[in-house]
């Protein structure tokens, strides 16, 4: 028989993650969209002193709330007063532009934020920055050398299968919302270190806005929810 996972609210949950992550510690976030993933990040980032969000969605208004106060750049470096941002580069004139614009500022992002350490670097859609900007070989060094670098890492995607192993197996912290496809199962056994049937009979039973959340440290998983 399966095991269910005890549940722990949203107001007890978020304190005690705060409290037990350690900079150079990955997240990540895996669930579709209107979960509350963007909602789970923005409780968790104020534990860092230096986050920069990677904002791929170019007229994507539901991130301003969530992370306001933020100060919205175009291109890296930040000024140095500047500690909590959004780099969001606008739509250039057409798909291609925006594409070339969004690759060439993340790109340098990337290496710029690498040699500089320490940040809490937020990717708001990884299928998208591996796959459609093609930034996954610059992406894989990133993630793979960022323990050394004191990088804190939180990916989101919306599909374990979408996005290349090595982005999400070095997470030390998993949080994933309700997922019926197969495929993506045995992907959320590898990273989580959890048996694929607890997996799947677990998540088959979550509502919309309720999600697993594995330490893989510790190897203990409970269920909660998003508060709204």
């Amino acid at each position: 028989m399966t095991q269910t996972y005890p549940f722990t609210t949203w107001a007890k949950l978020i304190p005690e993650f705060n409290k037990g992550w350690d900079q150079g510690e990955h997240v990540a976030v895996i669930g579709p969209t209107g979960v509350g993933k963007t909602t789970l990040i923005s409780q968790i980032v104020p534990r860092r002193d230096y986050v920069v969000v990677l904002v791929t969605k170019v007229f994507d208004t539901t991130m301003q709330k969530p992370f306001a106060g933020y100060h919205r750049l175009e291109a890296w470096p930040p000024k140095i007063h500047q500690s909590r941002i959004l780099l969001w580069p606008k739509p250039g004139k057409s798909i291609r532009e925006t594409k070339a614009k969004q690759r060439e500022v993340f790109k340098h992002a990337l290496d710029s934020i690498f040699l500089e350490r320490n940040w809490c670097v937020v990717f708001d859609e990884q299928h998208y920055m591996c796959k459609t900007l093609g930034l996954q070989p610059e992406n894989e060094m990133f993630q793979h050398q960022g323990r050394s670098s004191g990088l804190s890492i939180i990916n989101g995607c919306q599909r374990p299968a979408w996005v290349p192993l090595v982005t999400l197996s070095g997470s030390t912290h998993i949080f994933m919302w309700k997922n019926t496809t197969r495929a993506d199962f045995a992907r959320l056994s590898d990273i989580g270190g959890i048996d694929k049937r607890e997996i799947e009979s677990n998540m088959l039973t979550l509502s919309k806005h309720e999600f697993l959340y594995v330490n893989t440290r510790k190897g203990t998983v409970v269920r909660s929810e998003v508060e709204r």
